[in-house]
């Protein structure tokens, strides 16, 4: 995160590297982007980094779309 946002291109070079270095599939790195993009809007609406980062972990646990 930076300024409060979340940034979306570094998201997605770490979840590469997820993806790489535990040999997971690209699918399961795609999904996991998709909810990291789809969530963001929601958990940027945090006042500060802290609040950010819990918001997009309660939209991964509690939208179902993602489950």
């Amino acid at each position: 995160m930076k300024d409060n946002k979340i940034q979306l291109p570094k998201a997605r070079e770490a979840i590469d590297v997820f993806v790489d270095e535990y040999k997971k599939s690209q699918d399961i790195g795609d999904k996991l982007y998709g909810v990291v993009s789809d969530c963001a809007p929601e958990a940027e609406k945090g006042a500060n980094n802290c609040e950010i980062a819990a918001n997009l972990i309660i939209c991964f646990k509690t939208n179902n779309k993602y489950t």
